[in-house]
């Protein structure tokens, strides 16, 4: 399994951006949940941006992945961007009725300031 890259942004260093692979499936699902999980910073105005940039493929337990994130930035009070999804990918999530459950932004940078200003 590739190593999920991650870093600590914003001005507070509240913003968790975590780098999704080129495929999120059941081989990179648990690494992404693993940096979600010990990684989240423990400070007023958390959030996550999860860099879809690079993604071409999200698999059924890479869409569990996606939800179990959502959910873990709201378990301490913070709130989960999407940024660089393609075309292809937000038809995708369209078409499973997902689309609207989550925040997306076009690029991390935007996806950081959405949480900086506490959208």
């Amino acid at each position: 399994m590739d190593e999920i890259g991650w870093s600590v942004q914003g001005g507070g260093g509240q913003v968790l951006v975590v780098v999704v692979p080129r495929e999120l499936n059941h081989e990179t699902a648990q690494g992404v949940g693993e940096v979600v999980g010990r990684r989240m910073p423990a400070v007023d105005g958390v959030g996550l941006v999860l860099d879809m940039s690079g993604t071409e493929m999200i698999s059924s337990i890479g869409i569990t992945a996606l939800l179990e994130a959502q959910e873990a930035a709201r378990e301490v009070g913070g709130v989960m961007v999407i940024c660089g999804l393609s075309g292809e990918l937000l038809a995708f999530m369209r078409m499973l009725g997902l689309a609207g459950r989550f925040t997306t932004r076009e690029g991390m940078e935007e996806g950081v300031a959405v949480i900086e200003a506490g959208e």
